[in-house]
């Protein structure tokens, strides 16, 4: 006779990076890095979804980023559109198929606005989602 216990296994994984930098008291740019890692291998990793407030309004990313700088200077529209900027560089901006720069939806204003961060795989596995909310709550 034998017994097999078995733990629970997350095969996709994302963390966060200490780069992430989120004041108690911020402006409307927000830098952000993660780690992702699956059971299977990096190259499983198909892409990386990001949320601002509201999972069911995600952006995907390719598997390789792991540092985006949002930020917004649309003050006059109450639903603003956040910017995303890969690594920090206001030149390298994630495109849709028609050349346009994609934009992350969900910022509030006066509130406290929460990131969250997924990886995918390349068999549609989803890792949790990991939020990063103001460090003060």
């Amino acid at each position: 006779m034998f017994s097999l216990s078995l733990q629970p296994i997350h095969p996709l994984q994302v963390s966060w990076d200490p780069l992430s930098t989120h004041r108690i008291l911020s402006f409307t740019a927000m830098t952000f890095g993660w780690d992702a890692s699956d059971i299977d291998g990096m190259n499983n990793i198909q892409n990386i979804n990001i949320s601002l407030n509201d999972t069911t309004k995600f952006i995907t990313l390719n598997a390789a980023v792991n540092l985006v700088t949002i930020r917004t200077n649309d003050f006059s529209n109450p639903n603003p559109l956040m910017d995303i900027y890969i690594n920090g560089d206001s030149y390298n901006q994630p495109v849709d198929s028609l050349g346009t720069s994609i934009k992350l939806p969900g910022l509030i204003y006066n509130s406290n606005n929460v990131f969250y961060v997924r990886a995918v795989d390349i068999y549609n596995a989803k890792s949790p989602w990991i939020s990063f909310r103001n460090p003060a709550e």
